[in-house]
């Protein structure tokens, strides 16, 4: 069973899984839902406590796994980005990143792999293809 909480402005809905742990109810994009009442946050909240029991939690996993992933991903991306290859001389990001977007791709087996195909596809899956086709044909990677 689901509750909700009081954030002052706004009231967030939480429920508690099998495992003891509190979640909170996330929307789309992996954020806090903020509900203007306490009961809109409380049935919310017994939904969401509904569907993570039937299973449907792995939703919720995967949001958290990804938002993991992303911060892991932005420290190592940066960390890359300030390396100089002599002291007062940056590396060539782009390149380097090109060559890591590259070597994903050929992990999944091919550019198809890595990126959505189709109608739905994103301007940046479009722009990403593009790079990955100039270093793919540049470099023989791939």
């Amino acid at each position: 069973m689901g509750f909700a909480e009081n954030c002052g402005k706004y009231w967030r809905g939480r429920y508690r899984t099998s495992d003891g742990k509190h979640r909170t109810v996330l929307d789309d994009n992996g954020k806090p839902v903020r509900f203007a009442t306490k009961a809109e946050a409380e049935h919310a909240a017994d939904a969401a406590a509904v569907e993570f029991r039937r299973g449907d939690g792995a939703q919720l996993d995967f949001r958290a796994e990804r938002e993991r992933l992303s911060r892991e991903a932005v420290a190592l991306l940066t960390a890359a980005a300030r390396q100089e290859w002599r002291p007062g001389h940056r590396a060539d990001f782009t390149e380097f990143l090109a060559h890591v977007f590259a070597a994903v791709a050929a992990n999944l087996g091919g550019i198809s792999h890595l990126l959505a195909e189709g109608p739905s596809s994103s301007a940046e899956s479009v722009r990403i293809r593009q790079l990955l086709h100039v270093t793919v044909v540049n470099h023989g990677e791939c």
